[in-house]
């Protein structure tokens, strides 16, 4: 039931987004887009498939527990039929139609069958568990694959904040440069200016448009980038509604492995596939190993349909069958030590998994500390450059300055203004990064908090 209701939100939350998309475009905060993408992606959903299907697979595992029953109905033409009732004396009555036991031309059967493994050597547990183990990989894995979306979708998110805030320092370059042109061309008409300043603010616009038309191509292709990954319709509006700013957040590695160790979806995985890994060894040893199996059967037998279920046409039988294994051509011993050579092979890939959450962990904390600092230090000097350049262009009305010094003043507070957002970029982006590396998802976080 809890997984109908799930679904049912999710088509609901669906129809919602389509409708308002349809009317009004789209604006999305940071979550809301991950909760969009995590009900669209095609591998999230197969993954959920894969899950059903594990499922499905647990419940099959009863098989090695309980009785199987046949209902099964045949019917054989005998061309040749040694008629054995004539040998039998009349002194030996029988309560049963002969005919039971020696045949009938045209026989007609019906009967339930039942067989019942009472001991197979501990394969049934053992498959049962390995299903079981199967499923929670199966689970673990959708978490890792939610993770790598989440990631996906705020490396996305984030690109397009810096796209749009690219575009605008660029424009602001731009206006700068224009604004400053018609006043250079206002006094070279007036005389107190050289035409060359009037040749080089030219310059500086048209070196300024095609970074302009570039950061607006690039945010148009980060946007539908966006868009396909979300699974929306590629010609609906979509706008973002969160601010483009970082968090600081303390760096502690060391927890960090910790909170990787008890989270991340690859360290769970491996352990619940080296349990499986073992459990596969006893299935594979249960194989050369003494099985002991029930089984009955209850029938009708006749030659006429409508004289077939009565008590001189039905019989039964039960029994218990119990098998040893001498010798099956290596085939078990071979299922063993492939099953021990997997198991060995899992374990061996552990510490690579250690040795590669640490590197990211490590990677993460420095691109952090990094870009941390770059942002402090190009935050300061954006007021810096504003105040340079106010300060060249006071200079320059009364006389004092020169157009470069303008110009070279415009340039440089664009370069820094870039800086810094390319800085809140990248640490938003190893923010993301530190999360995945130790499994975390502040959605799910945020979801299981209400």
């Amino acid at each position: 039931m809890g997984d109908i209701h799930k679904r049912i939100k999710i088509i609901i939350f669906q129809l919602l987004l389509l409708g308002t998309t349809a009317l009004w475009g789209q604006e999305l905060t940071l979550p809301d887009a991950v909760r969009v993408a995590f009900a669209h992606n095609r591998d999230i959903l197969a993954q959920e498939q894969e899950i059903l299907k594990a499922r499905a697979q647990v419940l099959g595992t009863w098989n090695d527990f309980l009785p199987r029953l046949n209902l099964l109905g045949s019917y054989t033409y005998r061309d040749g039929l040694l008629p054995l009732a004539s040998f039998i004396p009349p002194s030996i009555s029988t309560p049963k139609d002969i005919g039971v036991f020696t045949g009938y031309q045209n026989e007609k059967k019906a009967a339930l069958a039942a067989d019942w493994s009472l001991f197979n050597s501990g394969r049934g547990l053992a498959n049962r568990r390995q299903a079981k183990y199967n499923l929670q990989i199966q689970e673990e894995t959708l978490r890792a694959r939610k993770l790598a979306i989440e990631f996906e979708v705020r490396r996305l998110y984030y690109g397009l904040q810096l796209a749009k805030e690219t575009e605008r320092i660029a424009g602001q370059l731009v206006d700068q440069a224009r604004a400053h042109l018609d006043e250079v061309d206002k006094k070279y008409k007036e005389g107190t200016v050289a035409h060359f300043d009037v040749l080089q603010s030219k310059l500086q616009v048209s070196k300024a448009l095609p970074q302009l038309v570039k950061a607006q191509n690039a945010r148009e292709l980060i946007k539908t980038e966006l868009k396909k990954t979300l699974g929306m319709n590629l010609d609906t509006e979509l706008e973002l509604k969160d601010a483009f700013v970082f968090a600081h957040q303390d760096l502690d590695e060391n927890s960090f492995r910790e909170y990787a160790l008890a989270h991340r979806p690859d360290f769970a995985v491996r352990a619940l596939s080296l349990a499986a890994s073992q459990e596969n060894i006893t299935v594979a040893k249960a194989t050369g190993r003494p099985q002991i199996t029930a089984n009955a059967n209850y029938s009708y037998t006749s030659g006429q349909v409508n004289d077939m279920f009565n008590d001189r046409h039905n019989i039964w039988n039960a029994g218990v069958t119990l098998g040893i294994p001498i010798f099956d051509g290596f085939a078990a011993k071979s299922r063993v030590d492939e099953a021990k050579a997997r198991y060995a092979q899992l374990g061996l890939q552990k510490d690579d998994l250690n040795l590669q959450v640490d590197l990211e962990i490590r990677q993460s904390c420095e691109d952090l500390r990094n870009s941390e600092s770059i942002i402090e230090t190009q935050r300061d000097s954006i007021d810096i450059a504003k105040e340079a350049l106010q300060i060249a262009e006071a200079s320059y009305r009364v006389g004092e300055g020169t157009n470069l010094d303008i110009l070279d003043a415009q340039v440089t507070l664009s370069q820094i203004d870039n800086n810094l957002y390319e800085a809140i970029y990248e640490y938003n982006i190893a923010t993301a990064a530190l999360n995945k590396a130790i499994g975390r998802s502040e959605i799910e976080e945020a979801k299981s908090e209400k």
